[in-house]
C-alpha cells in the first residue's frame, strides 16, 4: 500500500512527472540572458532527480503491472522530452537560434502531452494498488479478529467441559455429593440401617460404596 501511494508521490509532480520542466523550459526560453544559466542548472538538477528515482523503481520490488505502467510509456515520452531538451534545445539556446528554439519546444510539447496522459494512466493503477491492498489488510484484520473470537469462545468451552469431567471424577472418587455422604453418616448414627444407598454400578471404592458396606 505505501509503495502504491509513494508511485503517486513521486509522479504528482516531480521528479516522475516533467510538469515542471515543461514549464521551465518555455521560461528558459524566454528569460533574459543572465537568467538562463540559473534557470537551466535548475531543468538539469529536475534531470538528475527524475533518473534517481527512475533507478530505484527500475530495482525496487515494485507490483508487475504498476511499474509496467510507471517504467513504460509514461518514462519513455519522459526519456523523449530530456533528449529532445539536451540534444536541440539547451545548444539552440547558447546560439540563440530562435527557429531552431521554437521546433525544439514544439517537439517536447508533444513529447509532454504523451507523457501527461501515461501519468494519468499510471496514477489511476497505483491506486487502486493502495486501495486493493488496504482492502485485503482490512478483510485479513477482520478475519483474524473472528479466529481469534472462535479460539476464545473455543477455549472457554474446553476449560468449562474439563472442569465438569474434573468435577465428575471427584464425585465418582468420594461416593456423590458431600451432602448425600453426610446424609447416609447421620442416619446411619441414628440405628437407620435399612435406607437405600446409591451407588455406581462396580463402585466398591468410594465413600458411599464403604458405607453401604459398613450399613
Amino acid at each position: 500500500m505505501g509503495q502504491g501511494k509513494d508511485v503517486v508521490d513521486d509522479i504528482l509532480p516531480p521528479p516522475l512527472y516533467i510538469i515542471e520542466a515543461q514549464l521551465l523550459a518555455y521560461e528558459i526560453s524566454t528569460a533574459p540572458a543572465d537568467q538562463q544559466a540559473r534557470l537551466i542548472e535548475k531543468i538539469q538538477q529536475l534531470k538528475s532527480d527524475y533518473d534517481t528515482r527512475n533507478q530505484f523503481w527500475t530495482s525496487s520490488d515494485l507490483d508487475p503491472i504498476v511499474k509496467q505502467k510507471l517504467l513504460g510509456a509514461q518514462r519513455e515520452h519522459a526519456d523523449q522530452f530530456w533528449l529532445e531538451l539536451q540534444k536541440n534545445l539547451l545548444p539552440a539556446l547558447a546560439a540563440s537560434d530562435r527557429p531552431r528554439i521554437e521546433a525544439a519546444l514544439k517537439q517536447m510539447r508533444q513529447s509532454y502531452d504523451a507523457h501527461r496522459l501515461a501519468v494519468e494512466e499510471t496514477v489511476t493503477v497505483a491506486n487502486q494498488l493502495a486501495e486493493s491492498t488496504l482492502k485485503q489488510l482490512t478483510d485479513t484484520s477482520w478475519q483474524n479478529s473472528l479466529i481469534m473470537s472462535i479460539a476464545i469462545i473455543l477455549g472457554g468451552s474446553l476449560v468449562l467441559s474439563g472442569m465438569a469431567m474434573l468435577a465428575g471424577i471427584l464425585k465418582r472418587r468420594i461416593g456423590g455429593e458431600p451432602a448425600q455422604a453426610v446424609e447416609v453418616a447421620n442416619r446411619i448414627a441414628l440405628g437407620d440401617l435399612n435406607g437405600s444407598i446409591a451407588t455406581a454400578p462396580g463402585d466398591n471404592s468410594s465413600m458411599l460404596a464403604a458405607m453401604q458396606v459398613m450399613q
